[in-house]
């Protein structure tokens, strides 16, 4: 499923997303933070499962907030870079994300 848009300001962007199989809802944040250079932002992102959910997820928290970054735009703004990694998101190499717009609940 789509993420839902649940809020957005300047700093956060928030939704939620159930999964289809396992219906199972993550809430999801978006975080921006300006550095040094004015001209950037940091980006930090979290996907917390409103249920136990097994650590390795077959990337599904990724690919949720993946979704949330392609569905809102925000992949395409001028000097977009992706950092991630296993260490820092368990099951990153086994996502496999697809998504093609934004469901906006505001």
């Amino acid at each position: 499923m789509i993420p839902q848009l649940e809020s957005v300001t300047p700093l956060v962007v928030k939704a939620t997303k159930t999964s289809p199989s396992t219906m199972n809802m993550s809430n999801l944040t978006l975080t921006m933070s300006p550095i040094e250079d004015p001209s950037i932002c940091r980006v930090t992102g979290d996907a917390i499962s409103e249920s136990w959910t097994s650590p390795l997820d077959n990337g599904m928290n990724y690919c949720s907030l993946e979704d949330l970054i392609i569905g809102s735009g925000l992949n395409n703004t001028l000097g977009f870079k992706e950092f991630t990694s296993n260490w820092i998101c368990l099951g990153y190499t086994l996502g496999s994300c697809t998504v093609t717009s934004l469901n906006r609940k505001i």
